[in-house]
């Protein structure tokens, strides 16, 4: 694949990222901003074909655990604590809000690793913040550990199971289990094939043209309907 050199404004972003994640490795919530920034811009597109090979050649960090990281920023984003803010690097403002559980002028503490908050992702949204508050409870009044938060999951699951009247976990756990938006899922594999393209290749015009023609043909059939 042919590597273009970025805009100066994407180059000097790129840069500040880079510098966020060399310097806050032992910061999660830091790291996992920039990844965001980096993955949802492309800034990696003048150096590295895609994202996955960025981050495991930039940082030996497997895609895996660089989605778990950006995840786990998400999640924070959503969380009533204090994690501080970077001038220049902002949690993703189309995150969803929540409201703060109990006195927001006492915000509960931050967790301190990505494992710790991991566990929450087995929640639905709306009862994250809930379900972090009781894990903050469950460590007295500190940040939790993963085995916390991972019991006080289970204690909203279990809720939300006899809630809902289930007689058996497997009932539960298909109900209650967040499911994975497929067109995201779809859309970031298609990304991700059409980055792998070289533009070598005596096609590689015309896929692309497919392509527009395609989400051009999308969008005439959304806006008459």
């Amino acid at each position: 694949m042919s590597l273009l050199p970025l805009p100066a404004d994407e180059a000097t972003r790129l840069s500040y990222c880079e510098q966020t994640i060399a310097i806050g490795l032992k910061n999660f919530v830091d790291v996992g901003t920039a990844l965001l920034e980096i993955q949802q811009h492309r800034l990696y597109r003048s150096t590295h074909a895609n994202f996955a090979i960025y981050c495991q050649e930039r940082w030996g960090m497997g895609k895996g655990y660089a989605y778990r990281v950006m995840e786990a920023t998400k999640i924070v984003g959503i969380l009533p604590v204090n994690v501080g803010e970077s001038p220049a690097l902002q949690l993703n403002p189309e995150l969803p809000q929540l409201s703060p559980m109990g006195d927001t002028s006492k915000p509960l503490p931050a967790p301190t690793s990505e494992r710790s908050i991991r566990p929450l992702s087995k929640v639905p949204k709306e009862k994250v913040a809930e379900t972090y508050q009781r894990a903050v409870e469950i460590a007295g009044g500190e940040a939790p550990t993963a085995a916390d938060t991972e019991q006080a999951v289970a204690e909203t699951r279990n809720e939300l199971a006899n809630a809902m009247g289930f007689t058996t976990p497997e009932e539960a756990n298909e109900a209650i289990e967040p499911k994975p938006s497929t067109a995201m899922m779809h859309a970031e594999k298609a990304v991700e094939r059409l980055a792998n393209i070289e533009k070598q290749d005596p096609e590689w015009v015309k896929a692309f043209a497919l392509v527009r023609q395609f989400l051009n043909d999308i969008q005439t059939e959304w806006e008459a309907e």
